[in-house]
């Protein structure tokens, strides 16, 4: 189960701790499916994914695709 209120909480929260704008580049070590980069990426201007398993990089890919991402770069 999953609570998308908490999460959008939560994501609000580290951009603002993060004092991100759009200059902002976010590097997400151990990214897995890419869901607090790909949330932070309208508001900064690239998102660098850095994860080891590779099934979960193709779904941060099709996460990004399917949200219409500026296309976050992911690495293996």
């Amino acid at each position: 189960m999953v609570n998308t209120p908490a999460a959008e909480v939560l994501y609000t929260v580290i951009q603002e701790w993060a004092q991100l704008d759009g200059g902002s580049t976010v590097l997400d070590v151990c990214c897995g499916t890419g869901t607090i980069g790909l949330a932070l990426a309208p508001k900064v201007k690239r998102v660098v994914g850095i994860e080891l398993c590779q099934e979960a990089v193709e779904d941060a890919r099709m996460n990004a695709l399917t949200n219409a991402s500026a296309g976050p770069h992911l690495t293996e």
